[in-house]
């Protein structure tokens, strides 16, 4: 991921913030929403992570697919909620 980093940030003159979390994991959740919480740079959050349960759903392990479903929702939402305000800045939205 660093060797990434470097050259996405030597080609096109952007920062880069790397930070490792295991998204199935409150805590590491919670770290990332930390980091990126209200930051006023930041304008485009990749929401990419993911993977899939090696098991059946009926007959496998609960545990993998409930981590599954951390990662591809909760940690989700929670992320992108965690950039909102610093994205939208003082622009006023409807409280629906």
């Amino acid at each position: 991921m660093e060797a990434l980093a470097e050259e996405l940030q030597k080609k096109y003159l952007i920062s880069i913030d790397i930070i490792p979390a295991d998204l199935s994991k409150t805590e590491d959740v919670t770290q990332v929403e930390t980091k990126l919480a209200g930051s006023q740079e930041l304008d485009l959050l990749i929401n990419n992570a993911g993977f899939g349960a090696a098991s059946c759903f009926y007959t496998g392990e609960p545990k993998s697919h409930f981590a599954m479903l951390q990662v591809h929702v909760t940690a989700s939402v929670r992320l992108a909620r965690s950039v909102l305000p610093g994205m939208v800045g003082s622009q006023v939205w409807p409280d629906y």
